[in-house]
């Protein structure tokens, strides 16, 4: 063997581990990134589960009382619905009705209390907009949610204004609240927003059978939310009751309306389709 073999095996010898190298290094590249990759779930998204990104709430909730609605007092103690404004208005239908489910909060000495619209579940929408399926008066159901409302809180005069700037002739205000009396209430006004002034009240009450409570306490599951099974029933029922409150109420106002005098624009709307292509707007804004 001569010097020159000798090299040129030692070169090959270090080619070689220089390709193993490589070869663990891009081994070990791959390896951690499928382990950042299994374990992102947990790590990455720690962060966002944090909610940081959202404004600190220091307010406190408290209790929703009639007046918030804009019930007046002694108005709201009798379950069922109460006519608080007695003179007829014609041509009130056919009219869209805005829903908003109300809170109250404060902060934390007690001062700076204000209103705010709960958010509505998808389930809570369907209930809403099925009630009024058979009421061909009722144009639509609106959700009120809260663009354009102040974050740090309102009253009631706002919820009614951005009702009203919705498109909705009549809009209902409503709100859960502590009650000594059942096992869940629900109280709300209807207000006719082009005068600002409330039509109707109502309350509804849940009370569950004694037997039937002892019964969803026996089949409640460790799985299940914190909530006691048979405090969400009576929620469910309270609200259940008040939504069919309205709606009966709403047919009764439809019963009792009368044409809008001549001259007055017609309430319904032109429907206006969509664009067939995107681009024909643009030929109209220039023209061509």
């Amino acid at each position: 063997m001569n010097r020159h073999t000798v090299v040129q095996d030692d070169r090959m010898i270090r080619i070689l581990d220089l390709k193993r190298l490589q070869r663990s290094q891009g081994f070990g590249t791959l390896l951690l990134f499928l382990v950042c990759l299994c374990l992102g779930p947990n790590v990455a998204c720690e962060q966002p589960t944090r909610e940081h990104y959202h404004v600190a709430d220091r307010t406190t909730p408290v209790d929703v009382t009639p007046d918030d609605l804009g019930i007046p007092a002694g108005q709201s103690k009798a379950i069922g619905v109460k006519v608080l404004a007695h003179d007829s208005a014609p041509g009130r239908f056919p009219a869209a009705i805005c829903v908003a489910r109300i809170v109250a909060r404060t902060n934390a000495s007690g001062g700076d209390r204000h209103l705010r619209v709960a958010d509505f579940s998808a389930h809570h929408k369907v209930y809403w907009n099925q009630i009024f399926d058979e009421q061909p008066e009722v144009r639509e159901v609106i959700f009120l949610t809260t663009g354009g409302l102040d974050p740090r809180g309102y009253d009631r005069t706002a919820v009614l204004e951005a009702a009203k700037l919705r498109g909705a002739e009549l809009c209902v205000l409503y709100a859960r609240i502590d009650s000594r009396e059942a096992d869940a209430e629900y109280i709300g006004a209807l207000w006719d927003t082009r005068v600002m002034k409330p039509v109707l009240a109502m309350r509804s009450v849940g009370v569950l059978p004694a037997e039937l409570v002892v019964e969803l306490t026996a089949e409640r599951d460790e799985d299940e939310p914190p909530q006691d099974p048979s405090v969400r029933e009576a929620d469910f029922r309270a609200e259940q009751d008040f939504r069919r409150m309205v709606r009966d109420a709403v047919w009764d106002m439809v019963e009792k309306d009368s044409a809008a005098p001549a001259g007055e624009q017609n309430p319904w709307k032109d429907y206006v389709p969509p664009r067939d292509r995107p681009w024909k707007g643009l030929r109209e804004l220039w023209g061509s």
